[in-house]
Protein backbone atom coordinates (compact mmCIF):
# COMPACT_ATOMS: atom_id res chain seq x y z
CA UNK A 1 0.00 0.00 0.00
CA UNK A 2 1.42 3.01 -0.71
CA UNK A 3 0.17 6.95 -0.82
CA UNK A 4 -0.12 8.88 -4.38
CA UNK A 5 -0.47 13.01 -3.95
CA UNK A 6 -2.31 11.97 -1.05
CA UNK A 7 -4.35 9.25 -2.45
CA UNK A 8 -4.03 5.76 -0.87
CA UNK A 9 -3.22 3.25 -3.27
CA UNK A 10 -3.00 -0.30 -3.83
CA UNK A 11 -5.82 -2.88 -2.31
CA UNK A 12 -8.01 -3.97 -1.29
CA UNK A 13 -8.86 -1.56 1.42
CA UNK A 14 -12.42 -0.08 2.98
CA UNK A 15 -13.11 3.29 2.08
CA UNK A 16 -16.92 4.99 2.85
CA UNK A 17 -18.99 5.50 -0.40
CA UNK A 18 -18.78 9.15 0.10
CA UNK A 19 -15.02 9.54 0.21
CA UNK A 20 -14.66 6.84 -2.61
CA UNK A 21 -16.57 8.78 -5.44
CA UNK A 22 -15.41 12.17 -3.68
CA UNK A 23 -12.14 11.48 -5.60
CA UNK A 24 -13.70 10.69 -9.02
CA UNK A 25 -15.54 13.91 -8.88
CA UNK A 26 -12.94 16.04 -7.77
CA UNK A 27 -11.09 14.46 -11.21
CA UNK A 28 -8.13 13.21 -9.35
CA UNK A 29 -9.19 9.35 -10.30
CA UNK A 30 -11.07 7.38 -12.92
CA UNK A 31 -13.56 4.82 -12.06
CA UNK A 32 -15.38 3.00 -14.62
CA UNK A 33 -18.96 5.13 -14.41
CA UNK A 34 -17.10 8.14 -14.86
CA UNK A 35 -14.78 5.98 -18.44
CA UNK A 36 -18.09 5.19 -19.44
CA UNK A 37 -19.05 9.68 -19.92
CA UNK A 38 -15.81 9.90 -21.14
CA UNK A 39 -16.34 7.17 -23.66
CA UNK A 40 -19.45 8.47 -24.75
CA UNK A 41 -17.72 12.32 -25.05
CA UNK A 42 -14.45 13.63 -23.39
CA UNK A 43 -16.26 17.32 -23.87
CA UNK A 44 -19.28 15.70 -21.25
CA UNK A 45 -16.55 13.98 -18.82
CA UNK A 46 -14.58 17.70 -18.67
CA UNK A 47 -18.25 19.16 -18.17
CA UNK A 48 -19.02 16.74 -15.36
CA UNK A 49 -15.98 15.80 -13.83
CA UNK A 50 -13.70 18.91 -14.43
CA UNK A 51 -16.03 21.91 -14.63
CA UNK A 52 -18.83 20.91 -12.44
CA UNK A 53 -21.17 21.78 -14.53
CA UNK A 54 -23.61 18.46 -15.11
CA UNK A 55 -23.47 17.66 -11.22
CA UNK A 56 -25.91 14.79 -10.41
CA UNK A 57 -27.91 13.43 -7.98
CA UNK A 58 -28.47 9.67 -6.39
CA UNK A 59 -31.76 9.14 -7.98
CA UNK A 60 -34.42 6.70 -6.12
CA UNK A 61 -33.52 3.50 -8.24
CA UNK A 62 -29.64 4.70 -7.17
CA UNK A 63 -30.37 4.51 -3.48
CA UNK A 64 -32.68 1.29 -4.05
CA UNK A 65 -29.74 -0.25 -5.53
CA UNK A 66 -27.20 0.54 -2.48
CA UNK A 67 -29.22 -0.54 0.06
CA UNK A 68 -29.84 -3.63 -1.60
CA UNK A 69 -26.07 -4.03 -2.43
CA UNK A 70 -25.45 -3.82 1.77
CA UNK A 71 -28.21 -6.01 2.95
CA UNK A 72 -27.21 -8.63 0.10
CA UNK A 73 -23.53 -8.51 0.19
CA UNK A 74 -22.64 -7.46 3.83
CA UNK A 75 -25.72 -8.81 5.37
CA UNK A 76 -28.51 -7.74 7.92
CA UNK A 77 -25.83 -6.52 11.28
CA UNK A 78 -24.49 -3.67 8.54
CA UNK A 79 -27.07 -2.95 6.98
CA UNK A 80 -28.56 -1.73 10.70
CA UNK A 81 -25.22 0.33 11.22
CA UNK A 82 -26.37 2.36 8.07
CA UNK A 83 -30.06 2.25 7.21
CA UNK A 84 -32.98 2.69 9.73
CA UNK A 85 -36.44 0.88 8.59
CA UNK A 86 -38.96 3.57 8.75
CA UNK A 87 -41.68 1.90 10.75
CA UNK A 88 -45.06 3.47 11.61
CA UNK A 89 -43.61 4.31 14.80
CA UNK A 90 -40.67 5.74 13.71
CA UNK A 91 -42.28 8.05 11.58
CA UNK A 92 -44.55 9.28 13.64
CA UNK A 93 -41.42 10.09 16.22
CA UNK A 94 -39.31 12.37 13.79
CA UNK A 95 -42.74 13.95 12.51
CA UNK A 96 -42.99 12.48 8.54
CA UNK A 97 -46.47 11.73 9.28
CA UNK A 98 -49.36 15.12 7.90
CA UNK A 99 -51.63 15.26 10.94
CA UNK A 100 -54.19 16.28 8.45
CA UNK A 101 -54.15 12.81 6.09
CA UNK A 102 -52.71 10.49 8.20
CA UNK A 103 -49.87 9.93 5.23
CA UNK A 104 -46.12 10.75 5.06
CA UNK A 105 -45.84 14.41 4.02
CA UNK A 106 -44.77 14.71 -0.12
CA UNK A 107 -40.76 14.32 -0.68
CA UNK A 108 -40.44 18.29 -1.55
CA UNK A 109 -42.10 19.87 1.52
CA UNK A 110 -40.55 21.67 3.88
CA UNK A 111 -42.00 19.47 6.82
CA UNK A 112 -40.53 16.36 5.45
CA UNK A 113 -37.15 17.65 5.04
CA UNK A 114 -37.32 19.05 8.37
CA UNK A 115 -38.38 14.94 9.39
CA UNK A 116 -35.41 13.87 7.47
CA UNK A 117 -33.04 16.26 9.26
CA UNK A 118 -34.42 15.16 12.67
CA UNK A 119 -34.07 11.69 12.49
CA UNK A 120 -30.65 12.03 11.22
CA UNK A 121 -29.41 13.97 14.00
CA UNK A 122 -31.43 11.07 16.39
CA UNK A 123 -29.78 8.09 14.38
CA UNK A 124 -26.56 9.18 14.33
CA UNK A 125 -26.67 10.00 10.67
CA UNK A 126 -27.90 6.74 8.97
CA UNK A 127 -30.50 6.57 6.24
CA UNK A 128 -34.25 6.06 5.97
CA UNK A 129 -35.32 3.03 4.63
CA UNK A 130 -39.12 3.02 3.66
CA UNK A 131 -41.15 0.17 4.99
CA UNK A 132 -41.84 -0.04 0.81
CA UNK A 133 -38.39 -0.42 -0.05
CA UNK A 134 -37.45 -2.57 3.00
CA UNK A 135 -39.99 -4.80 1.87
CA UNK A 136 -38.56 -5.14 -1.95
CA UNK A 137 -34.87 -5.30 -0.78
CA UNK A 138 -35.88 -8.39 1.90
CA UNK A 139 -37.32 -10.17 -1.40
CA UNK A 140 -34.64 -9.48 -3.35
CA UNK A 141 -32.25 -10.89 -0.70
CA UNK A 142 -33.85 -13.97 -0.38
CA UNK A 143 -34.23 -14.71 -3.88
CA UNK A 144 -30.35 -14.17 -4.26
CA UNK A 145 -29.44 -16.83 -1.22
CA UNK A 146 -32.28 -18.93 -2.65
CA UNK A 147 -30.15 -19.12 -5.67
CA UNK A 148 -28.21 -22.41 -5.39
CA UNK A 149 -25.67 -20.66 -7.58
CA UNK A 150 -25.32 -17.48 -6.59
CA UNK A 151 -25.52 -18.39 -2.94
CA UNK A 152 -22.16 -20.65 -3.16
CA UNK A 153 -20.74 -17.60 -5.06
CA UNK A 154 -21.09 -15.32 -2.50
CA UNK A 155 -20.67 -17.27 0.42
CA UNK A 156 -16.91 -17.76 -0.62
CA UNK A 157 -14.14 -16.36 1.37
CA UNK A 158 -13.83 -12.87 0.18
CA UNK A 159 -14.17 -8.91 0.86
CA UNK A 160 -17.47 -7.22 0.11
CA UNK A 161 -16.79 -3.37 -1.20
CA UNK A 162 -12.91 -3.84 -2.31
CA UNK A 163 -11.60 -1.49 -3.28
CA UNK A 164 -8.50 -1.03 -5.54
CA UNK A 165 -6.76 2.07 -6.50
CA UNK A 166 -3.62 1.58 -9.27
CA UNK A 167 -1.63 4.99 -9.70
CA UNK A 168 -0.12 4.29 -13.58
CA UNK A 169 3.00 6.08 -13.89
CA UNK A 170 3.49 5.42 -17.46
CA UNK A 171 0.08 7.36 -17.82
CA UNK A 172 -0.01 9.82 -15.33
CA UNK A 173 -2.99 8.93 -14.33
CA UNK A 174 -5.29 6.84 -11.68
CA UNK A 175 -7.64 4.50 -11.85
CA UNK A 176 -9.61 3.05 -9.05
CA UNK A 177 -12.41 0.55 -8.56
CA UNK A 178 -14.51 -0.86 -5.51
CA UNK A 179 -15.71 -4.61 -6.54
CA UNK A 180 -18.84 -5.71 -5.14
CA UNK A 181 -17.63 -8.92 -3.64
CA UNK A 182 -13.69 -10.17 -4.23
CA UNK A 183 -13.32 -13.77 -4.12
CA UNK A 184 -10.23 -14.89 -2.21
CA UNK A 185 -8.88 -18.91 -2.84
CA UNK A 186 -7.99 -21.34 -0.20
CA UNK A 187 -4.80 -19.86 0.08
CA UNK A 188 -6.11 -16.28 0.98
CA UNK A 189 -5.00 -15.52 -2.51
CA UNK A 190 -7.48 -13.24 -5.16
CA UNK A 191 -9.03 -15.05 -7.51
CA UNK A 192 -11.97 -13.01 -9.22
CA UNK A 193 -15.14 -11.03 -8.10
CA UNK A 194 -18.70 -10.79 -8.55
CA UNK A 195 -20.91 -7.95 -9.34
CA UNK A 196 -24.40 -7.84 -8.14
CA UNK A 197 -26.42 -5.59 -10.33
CA UNK A 198 -30.85 -4.76 -10.03
CA UNK A 199 -32.94 -5.16 -12.83
CA UNK A 200 -36.33 -4.32 -14.24
CA UNK A 201 -36.87 -7.72 -16.16
CA UNK A 202 -33.59 -10.47 -16.60
CA UNK A 203 -35.24 -11.09 -20.22
CA UNK A 204 -33.73 -7.68 -20.87
CA UNK A 205 -30.96 -7.69 -18.52
CA UNK A 206 -28.31 -8.63 -21.15
CA UNK A 207 -29.41 -6.28 -24.12
CA UNK A 208 -29.76 -3.36 -21.15
CA UNK A 209 -26.18 -4.48 -19.90
CA UNK A 210 -24.86 -3.78 -23.30
CA UNK A 211 -26.40 0.04 -22.96
CA UNK A 212 -25.05 0.38 -19.36
CA UNK A 213 -21.70 -1.08 -20.57
CA UNK A 214 -21.51 -3.76 -17.74
CA UNK A 215 -18.93 -5.64 -19.43
CA UNK A 216 -17.36 -3.02 -20.03
CA UNK A 217 -17.10 -2.37 -16.43
CA UNK A 218 -15.89 -6.04 -15.84
CA UNK A 219 -13.22 -5.16 -17.93
CA UNK A 220 -11.89 -2.20 -16.26
CA UNK A 221 -12.38 -4.10 -12.51
CA UNK A 222 -9.96 -6.86 -13.85
CA UNK A 223 -7.47 -4.11 -15.16
CA UNK A 224 -7.38 -2.45 -12.14
CA UNK A 225 -7.18 -4.86 -9.59
CA UNK A 226 -5.00 -6.97 -11.19
CA UNK A 227 -2.55 -4.32 -11.75
CA UNK A 228 -2.26 -3.67 -8.36
CA UNK A 229 -1.59 -7.02 -7.95
CA UNK A 230 1.34 -7.22 -10.93
CA UNK A 231 2.83 -4.02 -9.39
CA UNK A 232 3.17 -5.23 -6.03
CA UNK A 233 0.85 -2.52 -4.16
CA UNK A 234 -1.60 -4.99 -3.34
CA UNK A 235 -1.80 -6.43 0.27
CA UNK A 236 -3.01 -9.94 -1.02
CA UNK A 237 -1.30 -12.47 -3.38
CA UNK A 238 -2.69 -12.47 -6.91
CA UNK A 239 -3.99 -16.42 -8.23
CA UNK A 240 -2.96 -17.71 -11.28
CA UNK A 241 -6.77 -17.93 -12.06
CA UNK A 242 -9.17 -14.66 -11.71
CA UNK A 243 -13.00 -15.46 -12.45
CA UNK A 244 -15.20 -12.45 -13.08
CA UNK A 245 -19.41 -13.33 -12.63
CA UNK A 246 -22.42 -10.77 -12.77
CA UNK A 247 -25.03 -11.85 -10.70
CA UNK A 248 -28.25 -10.19 -11.54
CA UNK A 249 -31.29 -10.20 -9.59
CA UNK A 250 -35.20 -8.37 -10.46
CA UNK A 251 -36.36 -6.19 -8.15
CA UNK A 252 -40.00 -7.20 -9.41
CA UNK A 253 -41.89 -10.70 -8.19
CA UNK A 254 -41.01 -13.44 -8.50
CA UNK A 255 -37.47 -11.77 -8.09
CA UNK A 256 -35.91 -14.06 -10.91
CA UNK A 257 -31.88 -14.39 -10.34
CA UNK A 258 -29.29 -14.86 -13.39
CA UNK A 259 -25.70 -15.75 -12.98
CA UNK A 260 -23.17 -14.91 -15.61
CA UNK A 261 -19.70 -15.78 -16.69
CA UNK A 262 -17.35 -13.70 -18.16
CA UNK A 263 -14.44 -15.70 -20.05
CA UNK A 264 -10.93 -14.75 -19.69
CA UNK A 265 -10.77 -14.63 -23.52
CA UNK A 266 -13.71 -12.03 -23.80
CA UNK A 267 -12.06 -9.79 -20.99
CA UNK A 268 -8.67 -10.18 -22.91
CA UNK A 269 -10.39 -9.09 -26.46
CA UNK A 270 -12.08 -6.40 -24.58
CA UNK A 271 -8.80 -5.25 -23.17
CA UNK A 272 -7.25 -3.86 -26.00
CA UNK A 273 -9.78 -1.51 -26.58
CA UNK A 274 -9.99 -0.05 -22.81
CA UNK A 275 -6.24 0.02 -23.30
CA UNK A 276 -6.33 2.25 -25.67
CA UNK A 277 -9.15 4.49 -24.43
CA UNK A 278 -7.30 4.33 -21.58
CA UNK A 279 -4.28 6.21 -23.98
CA UNK A 280 -6.99 8.76 -25.48
CA UNK A 281 -7.90 9.49 -21.86
CA UNK A 282 -4.75 10.41 -20.65
CA UNK A 283 -3.92 12.85 -23.52
CA UNK A 284 -6.74 14.84 -23.03
CA UNK A 285 -5.90 14.55 -19.10
CA UNK A 286 -2.74 16.13 -20.08
CA UNK A 287 -3.32 18.94 -22.72
CA UNK A 288 -6.63 19.91 -21.32
CA UNK A 289 -8.26 19.19 -24.87
CA UNK A 290 -11.67 17.74 -24.31
CA UNK A 291 -12.97 16.41 -27.80
CA UNK A 292 -16.62 16.05 -28.46
CA UNK A 293 -16.72 12.93 -30.46
CA UNK A 294 -19.09 14.47 -32.68
CA UNK A 295 -16.31 16.61 -35.00
CA UNK A 296 -16.77 16.59 -38.98
CA UNK A 297 -18.96 15.09 -40.59
CA UNK A 298 -20.59 11.81 -39.19
CA UNK A 299 -21.56 8.52 -41.74
CA UNK A 300 -25.66 8.03 -40.99
CA UNK A 301 -25.66 4.20 -40.93
CA UNK A 302 -28.50 1.76 -39.73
Amino acid sequence: MKSVMGLKCGGPFVEEDDEYHSYCKSGQVIASSAFKVFRGSPADYKARFIDKIDQQTESPAMALGKMAHCLILEGRSAFDDRYEVATPELQEEVGLINPKTGKPWGESTAAYQKAIANFRQKSGGRELCSMEQWGLISNMHNAVFENEIAAQMLGQDGMPEAVFRYPSDQLGITLQCKADKLLLDGEGKICGFIDLKTCECLHEFKRRARIFQYPQQMCFYRETITRVGKTGLSTLEMSKNFDVHLIAVEKRTPHKVGVWAFSNELLDEMEETLRAELISFARCFHSNEWPTGFEGVQEWDW
